[in-house]
């Protein structure tokens, strides 16, 4: 594992598509704020290697080639087969003695 072997930080990536149809105007209207924080404090700190994709996570994965990360944190929709969808989309970016972790 590059990062945990070398300490040195790499590229983060954040995942969200800062949108839940299923919640009101004002709801989606504060994830659009977060988003919009989030993007300000990466501008204000172009030293630090992250970026954002918004995206949902059954899609954002294809955006990265297998064995690209060494840490994915997966924090899915909160049923069981958002989650087993998301590891099991994810788990093929991760190099060869990485983690994939996760809450809830």
């Amino acid at each position: 594992m590059h990062m945990l072997s070398t300490g040195k930080l790499g590229l983060s990536v954040g995942v969200d598509n800062y949108h839940m149809p299923d919640k009101d105007q004002v709801f989606n209207d504060e994830l659009e704020g977060m988003h919009q924080n989030l993007t300000n404090i990466l501008a204000e700190n172009p030293h630090y290697p992250a970026m954002l994709v918004r995206k949902r996570s059954d899609e954002a994965y294809l955006d990265f080639p297998e064995d690209f990360f060494d840490i994915v944190f997966v924090d899915a929709l909160h049923d069981f087969l958002s989650v087993k969808v998301d590891i099991v989309n994810w788990r093929s970016r991760i190099r060869s003695g990485g983690i994939i972790a996760g809450v809830n």
